[in-house]
Order: C-alpha cells, then structure tokens, then sequence
C-alpha cells in the first residue's frame, strides 16, 4: 500500500510540476496532463496543477513517514 501512495504522490507532482510549466513557461501538448481534460476547471489551470503538484508532495511525506512508523 505505501509503494502504490508512493508512485500516485510521485504520479500527482509530475503531473502537477510539468502543468504549471506548460502553462506559464513553453506551451506543452494539452494531452499530457489531467487538468486539460477536466473543463470544470477552464480558467483555473495554473491553482489546480499547483494544489495537484502539493497534494502529492504531502502523499510522499505520509508514505515516508508512516514506512518510519512501521519500522520502530
């Protein structure tokens, strides 16, 4: 279960990362990240791969940190 948090923390700040550089630096085919294929967040682009990009930095540190817990 930790590994499987891991990979979709890892997953989610790829995604999240790579978004925002899409958006603000060189444009990036659309197909490559999630927040394109959702249209609720038309407009919202830039929030939405930034909180992504977060929530899987804090997916990392939970699966860190409970692999920690398990060890002791």
């Amino acid at each position: 279960m930790r590994r499987l948090v891991q990979v979709l923390g890892v997953v989610m700040v790829l995604q999240g990362v790579g978004g925002i550089v899409g958006r603000l630096f060189f444009p990036l085919p659309d197909g490559l990240f999630v927040v394109t294929y959702l249209p609720f967040l038309a407009g919202y682009e830039i929030f939405a791969n930034l909180v992504m990009a977060v929530l899987g930095v804090v997916m990392l540190v939970a699966a860190d940190r409970t692999s920690r817990g398990a060890a002791r």
